[in-house]
């Protein structure tokens, strides 16, 4: 799994390479030497990716994680203050949700609790069966002669 997701993020690098490639040197001097760099270095170079000039960005059709990698550069790095605000917040909103989801679904204080109330409500359902000791002959006769003699 984890060679597929290389090979997979390394088919996103080549589309993000060839994306900022073509969208202008102004928009390529505002994302960091080092970033385009490591986007070439990583990127597959057997993997064929041509961009359509004859429609725009938003209508071609790019991997997830292409549009993962684009989104980042853009919040980091092209949008102006203001977006990234807005931005950052509503990733937080998302986070947000997403861990209240889980609490609540995974709330480790209500987790053992349930855990105890099921396990007393098996004991509770269950019918404890009371087998009831016959005494043996032997033992009857000992009891009698020990109350025969005020022996103990």
């Amino acid at each position: 799994m984890e060679d597929m997701n290389k090979e997979n993020y390394g088919k996103a690098f080549k589309e993000v390479y060839m994306i900022l490639k073509s969208v202008g040197e102004e928009i390529q001097y505002k994302v960091p030497t080092k970033l385009l760099e490591f986007i070439e270095e990583n990127m597959d170079k057997d993997y064929f990716f041509i961009l359509d000039d004859t429609i725009s960005l938003e209508e071609q059709s790019f991997m997830d994680e292409t549009l993962g990698i684009i989104s980042l550069i853009w919040r980091d790095y092209l949008c102006t203050n203001e977006e990234r605000e807005k931005i950052t917040k509503k990733d937080e909103e998302i986070q947000n949700k997403i861990e209240k989801e889980r609490r609540e679904k995974y709330d480790p204080d209500d987790l053992f609790s349930n855990k105890i109330s099921n396990q007393q409500n098996q004991a509770l359902q269950q019918k404890v069966s009371l087998i009831e000791v016959k005494e043996s002959f032997f033992t009857k006769l000992i009891k009698k002669l020990k109350d025969i003699f005020h022996i103990n």
